[in-house]
C-alpha cells in the first residue's frame, strides 16, 4: 500500500479520472491509528491490497476518495448479495 501525501494524491486524482482504463483500483484517505488525528492517503492496485489497508490494526476511518469501474462493480455486487441474504432470513 504505496502512501502518499494529500497533494499527490489529489494530483493522481485528477488524472486517473482522464484515463479509460486506469490500473488503480482505488485512492483511500485513512486515519493513522499509531499517530493521533493523522490522516494519510494511499492507492490500492487491487482487491487484495484494499483488503490488505481494512484488515490493518493501523488503519482505521478509511474513507473512499476515487474508485475504479471494477471497484463500483465489485461492491454493488457484494451489496446485492447482502440483500438477498437479509431478504432469505425472514420468514
Amino acid at each position: 500500500m504505496p502512501t502518499l501525501d494529500k497533494d499527490l494524491a489529489e494530483r493522481l486524482i485528477t488524472r486517473v479520472k482522464t484515463q479509460k482504463r486506469p490500473k488503480i483500483y482505488c485512492i483511500v484517505r485513512y486515519e493513522n491509528r499509531l499517530l493521533e488525528n493523522t490522516f494519510n492517503y494511499a492507492y490500492c492496485n487491487s482487491e487484495a491490497s484494499y483488503q490488505e489497508v481494512l484488515n490493518s490494526c493501523v488503519v482505521g476511518n478509511v474513507d473512499i476518495l476515487w474508485a475504479s469501474k471494477r471497484f463500483t462493480k465489485l461492491r454493488q455486487k457484494e451489496q446485492q448479495e447482502l440483500k438477498g441474504k437479509e431478504a432469505a432470513s425472514y420468514p
